[in-house]
């Protein structure tokens, strides 16, 4: 990263990603907090900073490093002439893939629990999953990031882009939660 930043070319765009990053993780933040005390669609087994309601400060930073990333990686296709709708589907398959990799890693070493029975044990449901993770987030987030062209939609600022990255993450995983939850529930599994 420091050696990015003396670069001027790609300076602007680790910049950038880095914001967009801290932005939308901090945005994310209060629905993450909903989604694991309100849903309790995920439960969160390790707490390192009682100031945080929701998530562990180590997740929260591993999120703020990873948007960092895939904001890095749109802004890096764009630059070499990539069409900005295949960049954000080369983008939104990489935050796919990537995001269920660390989720298997995050539920291996317990910091996590996808659970099975949301909004306080008043629906069992076993939702598709890929290893431990609920199929609904990876698709989610997936979403997310094909959004990538409207949160940097006429060079908004990375701080503009990183909100409306965290509110649509927390939106879309939530939808995704619930579209998923009654399709299960109506037909019957």
């Amino acid at each position: 990263a420091y050696g990015m930043l003396k670069e001027d070319g790609r300076s602007q765009y680790l910049k950038q990603s880095i914001i967009f990053g801290v932005v939308a993780s901090l945005t994310y933040l209060p629905l993450d907090w909903g989604l694991a005390r309100g849903a309790q669609f995920v439960l969160y087994l390790r707490r390192d900073f009682p100031i945080i309601p929701g998530a562990p400060l180590s997740l929260v930073l591993t999120r703020i490093i990873a948007i960092a990333v895939v904001a890095y990686l749109y802004h890096r296709l764009i630059a070499i002439s990539v069409p900005v709708f295949i960049a954000a589907g080369i983008t939104g398959t990489f935050v796919l893939l990537g995001s269920t990799i660390l989720d298997q890693l995050g539920t291996v070493h317990y910091l996590w629990l996808w659970n099975t029975t949301p909004l306080g044990g008043r629906y069992v449901v076993d939702l598709p999953r890929i290893g431990s993770t609920p199929i609904c987030v990876p698709i989610a987030l997936l979403l997310t990031f094909f959004l990538c062209p409207y949160y940097f939609y006429k060079r908004q600022h990375a701080i503009v882009a990183g909100i409306r990255c965290g509110l649509f993450m927390g939106t879309l995983l939530f939808c995704c939660f619930v579209v998923f939850l009654l399709f299960y529930q109506v037909v019957g599994v």
